[in-house]
């Protein structure tokens, strides 16, 4: 219908071209950038035939002028969804990093479950021994409670360090051990 209306009111002189403009940045924002690279590509082929009639500089720069379209609508469009993303309203998934985020997010998956199930055990011997300290009725059974207690904290810690090194690369300074 625009192109009609441009058409029938003089094609580079009619005063509704500048909503060719409008229309190939609106067809970016509803659809992919393809299709509004495709519409630029057919209206500077139709403009292209029509070069001279008017002025050859100035229908020259007006077919060309429609080439900024592409990246000005790329660009309004990339930062429209930045600001629908960051207002919560969508969610942008970006194809690009698709495939390594989920490689990196499967990865993450695996040595935090590894590292739960190792953290698992041990402390949930603390809470059993803790629970049976309570319960005891000689002071030699309560200490020896205790050192098992003592033994898990230093494995859970032990294990909370190696995890700790192999996902920073860091070791830490001072150990569990050097520090009782």
């Amino acid at each position: 219908m625009i192109m009609l209306l441009v058409a029938t009111t003089g094609w580079f002189v009619s005063p509704f071209f500048f909503l060719l403009y409008l229309l190939a940045t609106a067809l970016s924002f509803m659809f992919t950038p393809a299709v509004s690279i495709a519409f630029v590509v057919t209206l500077i082929t139709l403009f292209s035939l029509s070069i001279g009639e008017i002025d050859l500089a100035y229908d020259f720069l007006v077919v060309l002028s429609f080439l900024t379209v592409i990246p000005l609508s790329y660009f309004l469009r990339k930062r429209y969804l930045q600001l629908k993303q960051s207002e919560k309203q969508i969610l942008v998934l970006k194809e690009e990093y698709k495939e390594a985020q989920t490689k990196v997010e499967s990865l993450l998956a695996n040595v935090i479950n590894k590292f739960a199930v190792e953290m698992r055990q041990p402390l949930s011997d603390i809470k059993l021994i803790a629970h049976h300290i309570s319960g005891a009725k000689s002071v030699e059974a309560a200490q020896k409670d205790s050192e098992k207690i003592k033994a898990l904290i230093e494995e859970a810690l032990e294990s909370l360090n190696d995890f700790e090194a192999k996902a920073t690369g860091n070791k830490l300074l001072s150990t569990p051990k050097d520090n009782p």
